[in-house]
């Protein structure tokens, strides 16, 4: 069985906790089925598995009202001994407790009016793990008494709190290493691309605009064309990696003959002189490609992924269309269970969003050209969402210091990108408490570097922005679950929705973007340009993310990646990201790594190591920057400020009050430093204040030395011109790539936000002579570490007694 569950109990439930201790039956307790005592009591405690008698009109198992999903014409799953997704009742109960009674887990839950259900897990399900105030939604399941229910190998499935949306790669994936996948939600780090994803991109990339073009048979240079219009998308990525657009083109090679065969063969376009489609692994044709990139949220499951190719298909010997996924790989095509239960996840999802059989889906290894079936079948649809549930505990409570047991064995770890955080947390939060010997030697060698006081300080900015991430989502709480599980009018009502629209126009905008414009009845709206939102059509929640453009009397303009198909009523719902926070967290890898960057952090930001003194004579400095001071008039304190930033070795704290000049001290400061040929990166906490000295600079520099990263729309208007968006619509198309390397690579000043830093390209590569950090008393050290960690020498400018960090969370003040 290609995932096969673990059947073997691992832990039980006393009534208010998490299944830890499994009760053992008492020596006394009556054996007989038939005996009164025995009503209400759990089924596999009566000593032997209830059958449930469908045709009695006495049994208990009549029907009860309960809250369920609306039934829609009879749907089977199409797959032997699998339910319906579409045709089954659902229930949506709230877990009270649970506990184990010999191989059953008897859950007492809550239904949406407030009844009590007892729930019976039997065979497969017993080893589910849930905890009070956990969520389950039950389908299929059998019906015991007038409230309860079984479910057993037989008939039902439990999903563990649907309401976490887990992304089918992360389910996929976690049957390698769960704790790499939940330690990857909650430490996100690395500004730098990576060969193998940055080709597999643009192979993606190029298989949907081949596929979509009308021209048949599509050849070798049809795909290098495509590729040289998508040159200017890549420059970045490109210039990161030392690649040129030509070299690019030579790693493509290998996989244009496989694109080329396989899009004729299968979709050939009736136009090619009439050549009819070659079946698909599963047997089936291909009658239209419906969707790229559909982006799927099934609360139902509890899963949310995109499928690279949507494809309505005809299957063998029937007439009827349906729906079936195309996943495609660049890597290497041997047997993968990661693959298959990712492709099983994806006809799952189909099922349910267009109302049809769980269907096969493909698998297209686009280097070899070679491809499978992933046929579905019952064991292995029931083994992944058993995968997906052990996932659940952890999305659905995603701050909690919890993580999954570390592998008991190493010899994949050292090349794990999760390595560092994982030992860490073995070590300090976990005590290896759930590491076995192997994995403890591991782990200890991969911190010795790592004095106690260290740990420590990694150890509490962890708990520290956990809690104050923890607050901000309290103060969001519910914004996305509530787009299924409330009516849009009560959504309306909090300022969150605006529904009710019809879809206008739709039009292509740049950079490959579709402009949609909606009529809205709504005169008032709580959105304004530039909010991100979930567009959801009334029967398909988010066909995916949009910005607001526009917003009018009677009319509201979104961007978003792609058209849609789908019809209105549309509704719009603000997304409150929370991507910060992981980000936050995953810059402490600067902290703790063991090289040249961590060492130095360590040394000043724990170690307390002092600064090399100063040597103040200006007499000292070129008389290029003594013209620069002269001129700018500055006071004594800003005079000496500056020459002591000049010639610091490692760093230096600038304090002044507001008003005190310290804005007009770092612009003379970086035009002192770029005449003397250093680069600067300058950081701030704020957009204003780096654009306020920004236009202070601007006056006296060519605007060709500075640089402003980040969302172009965030800057100032009068400063926006020097963002590279700005910068290369002064060239051609076939001139970006040879300008966005000579700008990313040779611009002395650049400038951005401390929370851009970590997510910037240009910093995995480059480094900086000096950096300076304005408002410095306002940024967290976690998220200074990165911008700190782009240079050997800094410069903080700040007012300790003015603004702090806005902090929400009391713990965490």
């Amino acid at each position: 069985m290609l995932f096969s569950g673990s059947r073997k109990r691992q832990g039980s439930t006393n009534s208010d906790e998490s299944v830890k201790k499994r009760s053992k039956k008492s020596e006394s307790e009556p054996d007989s089925d038939d005996s009164f005592e025995n009503f209400g009591r759990s089924p596999k405690s009566r000593g032997k598995k209830i059958e449930v008698i469908d045709n009695d009109e006495d049994s208990f198992d009549a029907p009860v009202k309960c809250s369920t999903t609306p039934k829609v014409e009879t749907i089977s799953s199409g797959v032997d001994g699998f339910p319906s997704l579409n045709s089954s009742e659902i229930f949506y109960l709230t877990v009270k407790s649970a506990a184990i009674r010999e191989d059953c887990l008897d859950v007492e839950c809550e239904d949406e009016n407030g009844a009590n259900r007892t729930v019976y897990l039997q065979g497969r399900w017993s080893d589910t793990k849930v905890e009070k105030d956990d969520i389950i939604n039950l389908i299929d399941a059998k019906k015991w008494a007038d409230q309860d229910f079984i479910v057993d190998d037989d008939q039902g499935i439990v999903i563990v709190n649907p309401d976490a949306l887990v992304p089918c790669t992360s389910i996929a994936q976690s049957m390698f290493c769960q704790r790499k996948i939940i330690l990857s939600e909650r430490f996100k780090f690395g500004n730098a691309s990576n060969k193998a994803m940055l080709l597999g991109t643009i192979m993606h990339q190029i298989f949907q605009i081949a596929i979509l073009s009308a021209k048949r048979p599509i050849k070798d240079m049809d795909l290098l064309d495509i590729w040289k219009k998508l040159v200017s998308e890549y420059s970045e990525d490109l210039v990161a990696l030392s690649f040129t657009p030509k070299s690019m083109e030579t790693e493509l090679q290998p996989y244009l003959e496989v694109i080329v065969k396989w899009i004729n063969e299968h979709v050939p376009k009736s136009n090619f002189f009439g050549k009819k489609a070659a079946a698909l692994p599963t047997k089936s044709t291909i009658s239209e490609v419906f969707d790229i990139e559909d982006n799927i949220w099934d609360p139902i499951l509890g899963v949310k992924g995109k499928v690279d190719l949507t494809l309505k298909v005809k299957p063998q010997a029937t007439s009827q269309t349906s729906m079936e996924s195309l996943e495609l790989k660049t890597g290497k095509s041997g047997q993968s269970a990661e693959h298959m239960g990712q492709v099983l996840l994806y006809s799952m999802m189909l099922s349910t969003r267009y109302k049809q059989k769980i269907g096969p889906g493909n698998l297209l290894y686009l280097k070899d050209g070679i491809q499978r079936p992933v046929i579905p079948r019952s064991q292995e649809l029931f083994s992944i969402l058993q995968h997906r549930n052990k996932l659940s505990k952890f999305y659905g409570d995603s701050l909690s210091m919890d993580l999954p047991e570390p592998r008991t064995e190493t010899r994949f770890c050292e090349k794990c990108d999760q390595k560092t955080f994982c030992t860490f947390l073995q070590k300090k939060d976990e005590n290896f408490s759930k590491s076995n010997e192997t994995m403890k030697e591991f782990a200890t060698a991969n911190v010795q570097h790592l004095a106690d006081p260290h740990l420590e300080y990694a150890s509490k900015w962890v708990r520290w922005i956990t809690a104050e991430w923890k607050s901000e989502m309290d103060r969001t709480e519910g914004n996305i679950r509530d787009i299924w599980r409330k009516r849009a009018e009560e959504r309306e009502a909090r300022g969150t929705c605006v529904g009710g629209l019809e879809k206008v126009s739709e039009e292509k905008s740049s950079n490959e973007k579709v402009c949609l414009r909606f009529s809205k009845t709504m005169s008032i709206v709580n959105l304004k340009p530039g909010d991100v939102c979930i567009l959801s059509a009334k029967t398909q929640i988010s066909l995916g993310f949009v910005v607001v453009q526009k917003i009018e009397d009677d009319a509201i303009e979104v961007i978003c990646d792609k058209g849609i198909k789908e019809r209105g009523p549309f509704y719009l719902d603000r997304y409150n990201s929370m991507s910060n926070w992981p980000t936050i967290l995953g810059n402490l890898i600067y902290f703790l790594s063991d090289d040249e960057v961590g060492l130095r952090l360590r040394s000043l930001l724990v170690d307390l190591q002092p600064p090399q003194p100063l040597s103040l004579n200006a007499l000292d400095l070129p008389d290029k920057v003594k013209r620069i001071i002269v001129k700018a008039r500055l006071n004594n304190d800003q005079r000496k400020s500056v020459i002591s930033a000049m010639v610091s070795h490692d760093f230096l704290i600038v304090e002044g009050f507001p008003g005190s000049g310290k804005t007009t001290l770092i612009s003379v400061l970086i035009r002192s430093l770029v005449a003397t040929g250093k680069s600067v990166l300058m950081a701030a906490f704020t957009h204003s204040a780096l654009d306020n000295i920004l236009l202070k600079l601007r006056k006296e520099l060519d605007e060709k030395s500075i640089l402003r990263l980040g969302n172009r729309n965030s800057m100032k208007p009068e400063i926006s011109d020097l963002s590279l968006d700005a910068k290369l619509e002064k060239f051609n198309e076939d001139e970006h790539y040879a300008a966005v390397r000579k700008i990313m690579r040779c611009t002395p000043i650049v400038a951005c936000t401390c929370h851009h830093v970590p997510r910037e390209l240009l910093f995995s590569y480059r480094k900086f002579d000096v950096v300076i950090v304005d408002e410095a008393s306002m940024v967290l050290e976690p998220l200074i570490l990165p911008v700190l960690a782009t240079s050997s020498r800094f410069i903080l400018v700040g007012d300790c007694k003015q603004l702090t960090p806005l902090v929400l969370s009391k713990s965490a003040k």
